[in-house]
């Protein structure tokens, strides 16, 4: 129905029991699907429950050991003796490129994917890139945006790649340096990408942030594995699978009849730009509408 994130759809998630978890379980499991067929030879992806970063041992099938430090909803993982192939990137360039030091405030973050690298030597596999899908919770004011903020400085010392997803245009951005939407904040986007990438050292690492708004396409971006492998993630693709694969995204919580659910929370501007979609989505639909 919608070029890009999906605004009754989204606008219903984002309240009281409206559904996101589900919506977080489920996109989580097509990304790590999607990336499991992508990844080069010498990578493999895992859904993760654990709140913890472990190392596994392949051949034995069993963990070796775990740590302190937070682990996503879904894991990739490099094989070692491998040889790394040469791809060309494909990506779309990003809105905004920081040094990542200025994306770091005194407090420190939580939810997600991950990407491991086996090491040689211990047949062990190491974390190179964390996904995390926001949740409501995980934004400022949210109930876990301070442990979130913990868990994301960890990430970062730990030399991870970084990646962040924020569809909820209804809070303010993680990182103070980006203009808030939910605050009508000059240039300010109601979506976002974040990859943070802390190599060769914090000082010298990059934050390439995505911004992207109502009726426009999610982004195709390059994500950075280890050493100069990546993976491109065609973000639209993901999200459309998560949308069609239920119909209580698909029907149930969105009714294209009606302005989505707290309309005014997003801009005059784009709330013009909806109604218009909504018109031409009624057309397609035969349905009768009366907006304003």
């Amino acid at each position: 129905m919608y070029p890009g994130i999906n605004p009754h759809l989204n606008s219903a998630l984002q309240q009281t029991n409206g559904g996101w978890p589900t919506f977080h379980k489920d996109h989580i499991t097509h990304l790590r699907e999607i990336l499991d067929l992508l990844l080069p030879e010498n990578y493999f992806s895992a859904s993760e429950d654990s709140l913890q970063i472990g190392t596994y041992d392949l051949l034995t099938n069993t963990p070796l050991s775990k740590s302190s430090v937070l682990i996503p909803d879904v894991a990739i993982y490099s094989q070692f003796s491998k040889k790394t192939e040469e791809f060309q990137l494909r990506g779309r360039s990003s809105s905004l490129t920081l040094p990542l030091i200025e994306t770091i405030d005194d407090v420190q973050e939580i939810t997600s994917v991950l990407i491991y690298k086996i090491v040689e030597s211990s047949r062990a596999g190491k974390p190179v890139v964390r996904i995390e899908l926001l949740s409501p919770s995980n934004k400022p004011s949210g109930s876990n945006y301070y442990a979130y903020r913990a868990k994301r400085m960890d990430a970062i010392n730990a030399g991870m790649r970084l990646v962040e997803i924020d569809y909820l245009h209804e809070q303010g951005p993680v990182l103070v340096r980006l203009p808030s939407y939910a605050n009508q904040q000059p240039d300010a986007h109601p979506y976002s990408i974040i990859v943070s990438d802390p190599r060769p050292e914090i000082t010298q690492g990059t934050t390439n942030i995505y911004a992207f708004g109502v009726l426009e396409s999610l982004p195709l971006i390059d994500i950075p594995l280890d050493n100069q492998d990546f993976v491109t993630l065609d973000f639209g693709t993901i999200y459309n699978r998560t949308v069609e694969s239920s119909r209580l995204f698909r029907r149930i919580l969105v009714d294209y009849e009606q302005e989505p659910i707290n309309f005014t929370a997003y801009s005059e501007a784009d709330q013009q730009k909806i109604r218009e979609h909504m018109a031409k989505i009624a057309k397609q639909l035969g349905i009768f509408q009366n907006l304003p």
